[in-house]
């Protein structure tokens, strides 16, 4: 007569092979996902680099309606790696006169110590990795302008000449559309955005 305590503790347990099958599925299941994850992972950061620039260059639209800007707000490209927005308006340079319609732009931030203390926003920094880009070898400004109705126009065309906020010429600028690229080099990944004549931002691609 067989020990039914026997028969009910194999039962109970799993033998090595079963252990080394389970253990085998978990490692080829984890080859397959990983790739995928680690592509999602580089395809993530530079889509929410994407979407944190086209919002701040929408906030610095907004900036530009709401205080109903003489001379415009500025989004700036101020290195590979790092962007903000600049108000033009109600700048008092290092001299201490005030800014009227009549000062040149291009005369009121030409040095470090007058764009030091223009009105702007944070210097916001792209994630790890992903920069500004320019592919196409057609960036030609650092920056571009909004006006009070927060339409699009180019500092260097139909707005104020700016040569003094320091940025770094990763934006192609047209007389009716700003050209944004965002390179993440590790991976040949790239974002491209757009900012249309009504000043809308927005990811082409």
């Amino acid at each position: 007569m067989r020990d039914p305590e026997r028969r009910d503790r194999r039962r109970a347990g799993y033998s090595v092979v079963e252990l080394l099958v389970v253990v085998m599925l978990i490692v080829i299941m984890a080859a397959v996902a990983v790739p995928n994850v680690m592509a999602y992972m580089r395809n993530y950061a530079i889509q929410s680099a994407a979407k944190s620039v086209v919002s701040e260059i929408n906030t610095a639209r907004y900036r530009a309606i709401m205080k109903n800007t003489n001379r415009g707000v500025l989004f700036v490209v101020v290195s590979p790696t790092t962007y903000q927005w600049v108000i033009l308006d109600d700048q008092r340079p290092q001299d201490g006169n005030p800014v009227d319609d009549t000062t040149a732009l291009d005369t009121l931030l030409t040095s470090a110590a007058d764009w030091a203390v223009a009105q702007r926003g944070f210097v916001q920094t792209l994630p790890t990795g992903v920069i500004f880009d320019d592919p196409n070898g057609t960036a030609n400004d650092a920056a571009f302008s909004y006006d009070r109705y927060g339409a699009y126009c180019d500092p260097g065309d139909e707005c104020d000449a700016i040569t003094g906020f320091g940025g770094t010429d990763l934006i192609t600028n047209t007389a009716t559309a700003s050209t944004i690229f965002l390179g993440q080099p590790s991976t040949g990944l790239t974002r491209q955005l757009e900012v249309g004549a009504g000043g809308r931002a927005r990811i082409v691609q």
